[in-house]
């Protein structure tokens, strides 16, 4: 049997960060870029357009015709990310179909280290009507994933070098396996740190 050692488990070598074009997404891509280029990883930036589900084909164009975005609107959304996008190696990637199933190839298909996505931060009803993508990506994804929330700060300085990191436990085994995730970054930032030597 391989041992696998916490250093091998932070490799990341492809990132994937889904948007929906919103505030609290483009919160999340500068920890996305950051994370890229501290792992000279390849950055896939995903939109996924959500199709209605049950719905015939001329209902579906009756919503486009009122406004609804289509795929080409996608491509221009993801065009638009080009500028920032270009300090790393980096794919768009425009699909159709219920996100989490759509991510979830993308994510098999490329072999992602790391999801990337912010949250809107919904609670109550709103969360009950609109549902949470980033929680469906948390409880499903194969690999971590970073959720980055709305009130998180996207300051250039906060966010490439993390200095302190919360590992919360309860001591389950589904807490636990975070720790090998944990202990990798604590070890770099010990070894970074030149007032501790």
């Amino acid at each position: 049997m391989k041992e696998v050692t916490c250093e091998s488990l932070v490799s990341i070598k492809q990132i994937l960060f889904a948007t929906d074009f919103s505030r609290p997404s483009a919160r999340a891509l500068p920890y996305a870029l950051a994370i890229a280029e501290k792992y000279g990883a390849k950055l896939y930036a995903a939109h996924i357009t959500p199709e209605p589900i049950g719905l015939p084909a001329a209902a579906r164009q009756a919503l486009q015709a009122l406004g609804v975005k289509h795929q080409k609107d996608d491509r221009d959304g993801l065009a638009g990310l080009e500028t920032e996008l270009r300090r790393v190696q980096h794919e768009g990637l425009s699909r159709k179909g219920d996100v989490w199933t759509e991510l979830s190839k993308i994510t098999r298909a490329e072999g992602i280290d790391l999801i990337v996505a912010g949250t809107h931060g919904r609670t109550g009803a709103s969360k009950l009507l609109m549902g949470s993508v980033a929680e469906t990506i948390f409880r499903h994804a194969p690999c971590p994933v970073l959720t980055v929330g709305p009130e998180a700060s996207g300051e250039p300085e906060s966010i490439a070098d993390l200095h302190e990191i919360l590992f919360p436990t309860d001591f389950s085994a589904e807490s636990l396996a975070a720790l090998p995730y944990a202990i990798p970054w604590l070890n770099r930032m010990m070894r970074a740190c030149t007032c501790c030597t």
